[in-house]
């Protein structure tokens, strides 16, 4: 059995055929004794690339979740978001609906893009259902979760 020597141009001709942007059609010409052998390779060199591909999509989420900027402006999403779920709760709340109507009232609001356990979470951490003596007293605060910033609204 003859070595096969990939420099021998004369054992190994490899051409482009034809290319339309996206994919390229190769034409290989290689000794018989190979032909088991490239299309093994080939596939061994897919998945090596599909597994690097995966590992370095996988290494730029890391790196993006530690980011102090990708943190901070998800931190502030995050804020702008409660604001608008608390602004539209607040909104029902003095329209005279229940704590209930207005939790699905608010998620009707935002097209079901959150759901109604997701809303009262929300709600809940900025002290709307916090037990207050004055039922007729709704605390707002759509900045700030501190209880010295609030602002009290009657209805």
């Amino acid at each position: 059995m003859q070595s096969f020597n990939p420099l021998n141009t004369s054992a190994f001709d490899c051409r482009v055929v034809s290319s339309d942007g996206e994919t390229v059609t190769l034409q290989m010409q290689v000794p018989c004794q190979f032909v088991d052998v490239i299309p093994a390779l080939f596939t061994s060199l897919h998945g090596s690339f599909k597994l690097l591909s995966h590992r370095s999509k996988v290494a730029v989420a890391v790196a993006r979740s530690r980011d102090p900027l990708e943190i901070a402006k998800r931190q502030e999403q995050a804020r702008r978001f409660d604001a608008v779920v608390l602004a539209k709760y607040d909104s029902f709340i003095l329209s005279g609906m229940t704590v209930r109507e207005s939790l699905r009232a608010t998620k009707n609001a935002l097209n079901g893009s959150i759901c109604t356990y997701s809303i009262e979470l929300i709600c809940r951490s900025a002290g709307r259902f916090s037990k207050r003596k004055n039922k007729n007293v709704l605390i707002i605060s759509p900045d700030s979760k501190t209880s010295k910033d609030n602002k009290i609204k009657t209805f």
